[in-house]
C-alpha cells in the first residue's frame, strides 16, 4: 500500500519506505512484495505494481494517512520518496508527485496536480520533447481519477496521441 504511489519500486526505495514509514514490518515484507502477486512486471533491479491493484491500494493508503495520527510514521512516507528520488527522472518524479497529491488528502491537491504536470506540457510543446508523450502515455493508465481529471493531465494526453500519431 505504502509503495502503490510508485512509478516503480526498487530495493533502495522499498527498504528506505519499510524502515522509515512502517518501522513494525521486517525484511520479509519486501521479499513478499518482490515476487508476490502485486508485481506486475519485474524488471533488472526494479518492480512494478499490477495497475489493476493501485486504485484499492491508494485508497487504503489515503484512508491510512487520514487516520493517523500526527506521530504515526505514515507521514514519513512522502519525506522518504522525495529524498530516494532525489536526482532521478523527472518523469518519473512527476508521476510520483502528481499521484501522491492526488491521495495525500491535501485541500490543494488539485492545484498541486495542475501545478506538478505543468513542466511536462510546457517541454512537450515548447520543446517538441517526444520522450514525454511516449512517458505520459504510457503512464496514463496508472495515475489516479483525481490525476487524470485535471485540465493539464487531459492537455498532455491530447497533445501526446497528437505527438505520437504524426509520422
Amino acid at each position: 500500500m505504502l509503495l502503490s504511489i510508485a512509478a516503480r519500486i526498487d530495493p533502495e526505495l522499498m527498504r528506505a519506505v519499510r524502515l522509515r514509514a512502517a518501522p513494525g514490518l521486517d525484511v520479509a515484507a519486501e521479499t513478499e512484495l518482490w515476487f508476490g502477486d502485486l508485481v506486475a512486471h519485474r524488471g533488472y533491479g526494479y518492480v512494478v505494481l499490477d495497475p489493476n491493484m493501485l486504485d484499492e491500494l491508494r485508497t487504503e493508503l489515503t484512508a491510512k494517512l487520514q487516520q493517523a495520527g500526527e506521530r504515526d510514521p505514515v507521514h514519513r512516507l512522502w519525506p522518504t520518496f522525495r529524498k530516494q528520488r532525489s536526482g532521478q527522472s523527472p518523469a518519473m518524479v512527476a508521476q510520483e508527485t502528481a499521484v501522491w497529491q492526488a491521495v495525500s488528502g491535501h485541500p490543494d491537491a488539485g492545484r498541486l496536480i495542475e501545478e506538478t504536470l505543468q513542466p511536462a506540457l510546457r517541454s512537450l510543446v515548447e520543446e517538441e520533447r517526444e520522450g514525454v508523450a511516449r512517458w505520459f502515455t504510457e503512464a496514463w493508465e496508472t495515475f489516479p481519477e483525481r490525476v487524470r481529471r485535471s485540465t493539464t493531465a487531459w492537455q498532455l494526453m491530447t497533445l501526446s496521441a497528437v505527438r505520437l500519431s504524426l509520422p
